[in-house]
């Protein structure tokens, strides 16, 4: 699945990049990030449901089916991308927010995990 970040072969599909993720929850709440990735890692996920729990307060439940509007390439200049590597938080690619990558890797393991037993 081609995404338009993508059409045109105008970035390598390998090179990590600054992106934002924002999705509205309503009532004035909204899902937020801003991490690294490549964007072959950004369109795996566009498609997928993600489920964020209760991020936005007690029983909010979270859940959001990635889409390609919700992903905004911010820079993939390198010099930025390698300062912005500095300042990542545990996972190696988070600089902020709640990173759909992570809790789309955290929701596939539990899943593997679930099934293996």
């Amino acid at each position: 699945m081609a995404t338009s970040f993508m059409e045109g072969g105008r970035m390598n599909k390998n090179e990590r990049c600054l992106w934002r993720f924002c999705w509205n929850v309503g009532r004035g709440y909204s899902v937020e990030s801003v991490f690294l990735a490549t964007p072959q890692e950004v369109e795996d996920v566009i498609g997928k449901t993600v489920y964020f729990g209760e991020v936005c307060g007690k029983h909010s439940d979270v859940e959001v089916e990635m889409e390609e509007e919700d992903f905004n390439l911010l820079t993939n200049v390198t010099g930025v991308v390698e300062a912005m590597d500095d300042v990542c938080q545990g996972d190696g690619c988070t600089i902020s927010g709640h990173n759909p990558l992570v809790y789309y890797r955290e929701q596939k393991e539990d899943e593997d995990d679930y099934h293996e037993e």
